[in-house]
């Protein structure tokens, strides 16, 4: 009927079915690779398939008011000017996409970062235990689950003690990056 190919992105081929292979109220064209995207309904004869993301964080991720974050990213400032430690500060707008921002970040941070919303569709995000030479991993993983999960995004980051030694700074700094990066889903 069709082949689904898991590797990412994820796709779809009707192999020439007798009733088609749809996406949505869309049917597909034969023989044509169709990229797939979480919470795509997938109908194959008169069986439904939705496109889940699985994460393996065993609680949910909350999200954190901006008033919380910016207590938390002072603190970390503090213990960065102390310890040593290097930390890095994400800013994300989503500019449009159907998928919850919230999930995909739990998808591709660690339990230990903090996300907060700054203002609808404004995402402030706390990186802690990460060193500037991880900030390529770390954006990778957010720009690549937007990409698949059909966001469009401005993403932001700065790195503590790098491009600021102080919590405004470092927000300040991220947010012109978001200005300048956007990132666009993939054509479905």
């Amino acid at each position: 009927h069709a082949t689904l190919i898991l590797d990412a992105p994820i796709r779809i081929v009707d192999n020439d079915s007798a009733n088609g292979t749809w996406i949505g109220d869309r049917q597909l064209p034969v023989g044509e690779e169709i990229t797939m995207h979480t919470n795509d309904p997938l109908r194959i004869g008169n069986v439904l398939i939705v496109l889940q993301t699985w994460s393996t964080n065993s609680r949910p991720r909350r999200l954190k008011t901006h008033e919380y974050f910016e207590a938390r990213l002072e603190e970390e400032a503090m213990r960065g000017a102390r310890r040593g430690d290097a930390f890095g500060v994400l800013f994300a707008h989503v500019e449009s996409g159907a998928t919850d921002p919230l999930a995909l970040f739990s998808l591709c941070l660690r339990e230990t970062d903090l996300v907060a919303e700054y203002a609808p569709g404004q995402y402030e995000i706390l990186v802690v235990d990460t060193t500037p030479s991880g900030e390529a991993t770390v954006i990778s993983r957010v720009e690549t689950a937007a990409i698949e999960n059909g966001l469009d995004i401005r993403l932001g980051a700065a790195w503590f003690p790098r491009d600021g030694r102080d919590a405004s700074a470092l927000m300040t700094q991220a947010r012109v990056r978001a200005d300048e990066h956007a990132i666009k889903p993939l054509p479905s």
